[in-house]
């Protein structure tokens, strides 16, 4: 009797690990496909978070890497990075230092989130993305 509730066990255990490890997987390759790079479209991102819906995962999140490697630099006015990336969610932030888009949930609960900071003189010193 013993030895066969530790066959179950240790069987549980595997089926266990193993779809920790296939969920696992699942959300590299998935952040992964969300993150791929493409390149910044200002027509295509505007679109994309015209709707203001901070709950949809947005079409630009693919392209927020490349924003952030590529277009804002270090240096930039924030007025600059308005123009190209559109009024940030809560205006207030640029007297904060900082500007901030949201890409949305497109991973279980779990936001991601493009942040400019700013300069005490208005202009960009980090451009940050991240997974919360």
């Amino acid at each position: 009797m013993n030895r066969r509730i530790g066959i179950w066990t240790g069987v549980l255990l595997a089926c266990a690990g193993a779809v920790w490890l296939g969920a696992d997987y699942y959300r590299r390759n998935r952040t992964e496909e969300l993150f791929k790079q493409e390149r910044f479209d200002r027509d295509r991102w505007l679109a994309s978070t015209a709707t203001r819906d901070p709950v949809a995962c947005i079409a630009g999140a693919r392209m927020a890497e490349d924003i952030r490697s590529n277009v804002i630099k270090p240096g930039m006015p924030a007025s600059e990075v308005v123009t190209l990336l559109g009024g940030p969610l809560v205006p207030q932030m640029i007297q904060e230092r900082r500007i901030s888009y949201s890409l949305g949930m497109c991973l279980y609960s779990e936001w991601q989130g493009l942040t400019i900071y700013l300069d005490p003189s208005n202009r960009v010193s980090k451009v940050d993305l991240r997974l919360k």
